[in-house]
């Protein structure tokens, strides 16, 4: 999906100018013994981008989701948290 997403946002990009590439960004690459694919270098940096943008926010979701219904912090067989006094010291 991001290879996909790559690849449209390199298209548009050629037309709208947003974000001037290097050439050798967008030189079309030959694969022996398959094809030849345009702008491969591009599409593939633009894809890492996206890939890693998009597990950022299902990651940010999974937290924020968790910490609504997750578990309670202290079970049925914990221990209360021990209070704590902070006593001065007195010097001798």
């Amino acid at each position: 999906m991001a290879y996909a997403g790559a690849v449209l946002i390199v298209q548009e990009n050629n037309t709208q100018h947003w974000i001037p590439m290097p050439a050798e960004m967008l030189q079309t690459v030959a694969i022996p013994n398959l094809t030849s694919v345009d702008h491969l270098y591009a599409n593939l940096l633009i894809a890492g981008i996206l890939t890693f943008l998009g597990f950022g926010l299902v990651y940010a979701i999974y937290a924020f989701v968790y910490r609504i219904v997750g578990p309670p912090q202290y079970g049925p067989l914990d221990a209360p948290p021990a209070e704590y006094r902070n006593r001065k010291k007195k010097r001798r």
